[in-house]
């Protein structure tokens, strides 16, 4: 597992919780010692169809090695997780993670602080409210995430892709214009939605 790439798991409807131990390697004969850096060549992890996964407990320690510190592509898509991914995943010393698509994540509020990211999608995620802390966030598509009020912390976001309609975004505070504006033109924002660069 120390040289592994790419992990991909499909349809695991019965995963309910995944825990520390997924972030942890055990290492020698009797299992107790821990790698210092667990899953240290992962650059691609999609997780797919886990209908019944609800919670995903990771913490980043003090003092510790980060697990997956090469991740530069995350895809999660059908699954139940609670509120938020993960703080150990969503980490300010992540350096490498740059495109994340997050499908039917059913009960997903908030995605918070993922500072290296550059390109988000964020599709029929139902719940989602708010959107913040991707400072190098350059392209976002969000389709299908009607709940959402706050895209925030989006310094250099160039364009949005929003339910099908192409977006460009400049200045700050954001003014955004349909791409391919034309003075008259009747495209607007969803009322509900502000972006705070």
């Amino acid at each position: 597992m120390l040289s592994l790439d790419k992990l991909v798991i499909n349809y695991a409807p019965a995963i309910k919780v995944v825990g520390p131990d997924f972030q942890t390697l055990a290492s020698g004969e009797s299992g107790g010692a821990l790698v210092t850096r667990p899953f240290p060549k992962l650059r691609i992890l999609d997780l797919h169809s886990m209908d019944g996964w609800m919670k995903w407990d990771w913490e980043e320690e003090e003092g510790r090695a980060m697990a997956m510190p090469a991740l530069e592509r995350l895809r999660i898509t059908g699954c139940c997780l609670l509120t938020h991914l993960p703080t150990g995943l969503a980490s300010k010393n992540r350096y490498n993670l740059r495109i994340v698509y997050l499908s039917r994540l059913r009960m997903l509020q908030s995605l918070e602080n993922f500072p290296s990211v550059v390109e988000l999608s964020m599709l029929h995620c139902l719940k989602l409210k708010k959107i913040s802390g991707f400072s190098m966030l350059q392209k976002i598509t969000i389709i299908g995430c009607d709940e959402l009020e706050v895209l925030e912390g989006v310094w250099v976001l160039k364009s949005m892709l929003l339910d099908d309609e192409p977006w460009e975004i400049v200045g700050t505070p954001a003014r955004c214009a349909p791409k391919g504006y034309k003075a008259g033109s009747q495209a607007q924002l969803p009322q509900n939605l502000t972006i705070i660069r």
